[in-house]
């Protein structure tokens, strides 16, 4: 999944957010997960705005992102300024505040196929049998850093 989709799309799949990211915006799939991570930020700021959790923003703005430059010059990201960019380079730091339940173990096989047949992927699905092994989302989402 991590080798179609990109290593950052299938780990937002998996609602992990926190990572440093190089996204080439002229691509559909890395807009894509810049559009995922505004939204993600924004709910993140809403909480910290109330009080549920610190602000990781390097700007002291609660949207959680940290060194961020567009086309290598600096920039300071928001939930409008994401939506603005359309082309162009941009790397940055996504630090989220959010973190699994304690009690959140493997995803079952069940789970797994269900997921990949909501992706459209069928090849998959035919060679996913029930005595494959649990998925373990916390390092399918790894982005070997």
């Amino acid at each position: 999944l991590m080798a179609r989709f990109g290593t950052d799309y299938f780990a937002l799949m998996l609602g992990l957010a926190t990572g440093h990211y190089c996204l080439d915006l002229r691509k559909p799939r890395d807009r894509a997960v810049l559009h995922k991570l505004a939204g993600i930020a924004q709910a993140e700021r809403l909480a910290a705005q109330q009080g549920a959790c610190a602000d990781t923003s390097q700007h002291a703005n609660a949207w959680n992102f940290r060194n961020e430059r567009w086309n290598r010059a600096p920039v300071c990201l928001t939930a409008s300024s994401c939506a603005q960019l359309v082309d162009g380079v941009l790397e940055f730091d996504y630090v989220s505040t959010q973190r699994p339940d304690s009690s959140a173990g493997p995803m079952s096989t069940r789970r797994f196929r269900i997921l990949l047949r909501l992706m459209g992927l069928r090849e998959a699905l035919d060679t996913a049998t029930d005595d494959d092994a649990t998925v373990d989302a916390s390092t399918a989402g790894s982005r070997g850093e």
